[in-house]
Order: C-alpha cells, then sequence, then structure tokens
C-alpha cells in the first residue's frame, strides 16, 4: 500500500514557535534547489535534535501523525510512504526530517519527491508545469502499483494523505484520488481523530467527452493556437461547459491543466474494441457472451488496464498461461453459465480479443488444459483473419468488479 502524503510546512511553523526563532523565515520563497546554504542545515539538525522521541514528533508534525494513523487503520498492510514536497526550500526540509523520522521507526519511505513548479508566487508556474507534474507523478505510480495488486475498500493499494502541502492542489488531490476509488485521510484539526473523506459516486460522461479527444491530444503536444481554440469552441460550443475547465489560458500557446491531462488520460482508456474470433449462432449465448467481455472492460478501467500477475479470476485466473510464447489470460466467470473465455489484451489499442470461450459444467476444471494446448495456435491464426463479431464498448467503472 502506498500513503501518498503531500508535505507541507506545519513541522517548521510549529518548531518556530520555540526553537528556530526567526531563522524559519528566512528559507521562506526559496526553490528546493536552494538546500546546500549553512542555514537549511542548521535548522535541520535544531529540529531533529530537538524533537527526539515519537510523542514530539508526532505533536510537532502532522503528516507524520496521519500516516500513523492510516497505519492503525490498516494493521495488515505494509504502507510504503511516498513523500510529495512542493518546490520550496521549507518543503524539501521538512519531507527530509520526515523520512529521517520514519526511516527510525522503520516504515518504508521513499526519497522525497520535489514537484518542480509547485509554487505558491507563480501562478502561471503552478498551473503550466506544477500541477501537470504532480498529477503524473501520482498517475505514473498508481499504474505500476496495479500490475501486482488489486485495488479494494478493505485492501486499498494507494491512500492519500492531505494533511500537509499547498491548499491550492488539495482540490485537484480529492478529484483524482474519488475518480480512482483511492481512500483520502487527514487527521482534524487539533484533535487525534483520523478522518475520511466519504468517497462520492463520482462518474465522468466519457461520451459527451469522447468526441474532442483528438482537439485534446493536439492541446497536450501543444501544437494549437489560441484562434484555433476560438474557433474550436465557436464551432462545438464546448467552451464554457468543458474545455474552459481543462485549459491554461495561455495567450500564444493554450495547454491542458492537470485536469486536463487527467481527463484525457482517463478518455484514452474507457474506450475498448472487444473481438470475438469465436462466435456462437444462440442469440441467448451470444448477450451472455457480450456481458462476458464488457465485465472483463469494466475490470480493466478499474485497474487502469493492468492485468495482475496475481490470480483474479475475472482478469487472470490461471497465472501460468501468460508465461509462456503465445500466451494469453483466462477468465473465470460465475453465475448460470459458468462461462469461461481466453482472451489477449493489447493495452496501448484498448484490444479485449477473445479466441476461445466455454460454457462448462459445474466442477469442470479440465478447460484449463484444453486452453493451453489450442489456444496459441488459434492466436496465431487470428492474426490473418477477421473477428466474428467485434464492437466498440465504452467502460463503466460503477458496474466493475474485481
Amino acid at each position: 500500500m502506498i500513503i501518498f502524503t503531500t508535505v507541507g510546512t506545519s513541522l517548521l511553523d510549529h518548531a518556530a514557535k520555540d526553537k528556530l526563532g526567526e531563522n524559519k523565515d528566512q528559507l521562506r520563497n526559496q526553490r528546493a534547489s536552494n538546500c546546500d546554504c549553512p542555514l537549511y542545515k542548521r535548522i535541520k539538525r535544531v529540529i531533529t535534535e530537538g524533537y527526539s522521541t515519537s510523542k514530539k514528533q508526532n505533536a510537532a508534525c502532522a503528516e507524520l501523525s496521519c500516516i500513523e494513523k492510516i497505519k492503525e487503520r490498516y494493521p495488515q498492510a505494509k504502507p510504503t510512504v511516498r513523500l510529495l514536497c512542493s518546490d520550496s526550500a521549507e518543503s524539501r526540509l521538512c519531507g527530509e526530517i520526515i523520512k529521517q523520522w520514519l526511516d527510525a521507526r522503520r516504515i518504508v519511505c521513499n526519497a522525497p519527491q520535489v514537484i518542480e513548479g509547485l509554487v505558491v508566487d507563480r501562478k502561471d508556474l503552478f498551473e503550466k508545469v506544477g500541477m501537470p507534474k504532480l498529477y503524473h507523478a501520482l498517475r505514473d505510480e498508481q499504474k505500476k502499483l496495479y500490475r501486482n495488486d488489486l485495488n479494494t475498500p478493505q485492501d486499498p493499494c494507494v491512500v492519500y494523505n492531505i494533511n500537509g502541502g499547498y491548499k491550492a492542489a488539495i482540490p485537484f488531490l480529492t478529484v483524482f484520488a474519488q475518480m480512482t476509488c483511492a481512500p483520502i485521510f487527514y487527521v482534524f484539526e487539533d484533535s487525534d481523530e483520523l478522518l475520511q473523506v466519504p468517497q462520492m459516486p463520482v462518474k465522468v460522461d466519457y461520451a459527451a467527452l469522447l468526441p474532442h479527444r483528438e482537439f485534446l491530444l493536439k492541446l497536450r503536444e501543444g501544437e494549437t493556437k489560441h484562434h484555433e481554440l476560438q474557433e474550436y469552441a465557436g464551432q462545438h460550443g464546448a467552451y464554457e461547459t468543458f474545455l474552459q475547465n481543462c485549459i491554461v489560458q495561455d495567450p500564444d500557446l493554450p495547454m491542458l491543466n492537470a485536469m486536463g491531462e487527467l481527463f484525457l488520460d482517463e478518455l484514452k482508456q474507457v474506450v475498448y474494441q472487444i473481438r470475438f474470433y469465436e462466435w456462437n449462432n444462440d442469440k441467448h449465448k451470444q448477450k451472455q457472451l457480450k456481458e462476458a467481455a464488457k465485465r472483463i472492460a469494466n475490470a480493466l478501467f478499474l485497474q487502469n488496464n493492468c492485468i495482475p500477475n496475481n490470480m483474479n479470476d475475472l482478469l487472470n485466473h490461471a497465472p501460468e498461461t501468460n508465461r509462456r510464447e503465445g500466451g494469453f489470460y483466462i477468465s473465470k466467470q460465475q453465475g448460470p453459465s459458468l462461462l469461461r473465455l481466453a482472451y489477449t489484451f493489447e493495452e496501448v489499442v484498448k484490444t479485449i480479443a477473445v479466441h476461445d470461450f466455454l460454457f462448462v459444467n459445474a466442477g469442470h476444471d479440465g478447460y484449463v488444459d484444453d486452453f493451453i494446448e489450442n489456444v496459441p495456435w488459434q492466436i496465431v491464426a487470428n492474426r490473418s483473419r477477421e473477428a466474428e463479431y467485434q464492437e466498440d464498448y465504452i467502460a463503466n467503472k460503477e458496474d466493475a468488479t474485481l
């Protein structure tokens, strides 16, 4: 479990009252790269020596207190803390001290990650550089993590500790966490209680966004001039309702903001092409096959298109089938039909190709060996022929199960 922790400067604020005096203010408005000066090192030494016990450290540092509470909430988890620091000497200093204290408690913690451009004194740098880089740091880490673990409310892969950090970044973090079903925690004000932000039934209207996909890609690549943005908005009537909220309004070269990057990445994932290279003439069974493939698509969408390496009935029932040449996955679906599908998944083009399927009887386990014997050569043969049935499907997280 990853605990993403935004790092603020409350530790310095607390220490300033009785240990730092006026020294603390001398770091204000300094970038994170300015960390080799004698003052930086002196403040770090004063704080680490002055807060020598866990009790004192938790009282002085809101981020640390929240991490300990999250550990208590998930006692079976093995957490790794990811410290996300703003582009300031103060935040970086606090991140380094928090890591030092976590190391002493034998809590795994990566080196603090400074998010370039995440500043408070330049709105343009914050929007164009800081927030997009923060988004990609979160997205890249979650995608790697989901390849090996399932994300469930009882045992989440990712949680967010938002006790510290720039307040301007917290709304975006909340939206991102809600869209990826990740719990969000903070310790309530001056109390010792851990509060969780309730998971809302967030749903993006992907069908409405889909027509704008190509235009959003052009914006991401920096290929759109301001007048082109105005013309596009006028033609589609989308400027006020959608585009305005996803774009940094640069008079020379408009670009996607962090929210636009989030929506575009979600949009890139959401449309799946389902192909059946084996089919059935019975209309009732055709319906069952379509529904089974859509369940796979929904589950893939929920897992950020990462099929778990460990066994999972819906996505990877028999992991050994993908550890050989001509590898494939088996989806074991429950219900009256006891349907089993042998499929491959091409992540780049979001294609689910079903090469074989079987309606089995209860207690029948021989299908795995049958699939292993027959499916690899079917995959080779299917590369040169048309699918017997195919459709595009917009995945739906609300209908997804794992």
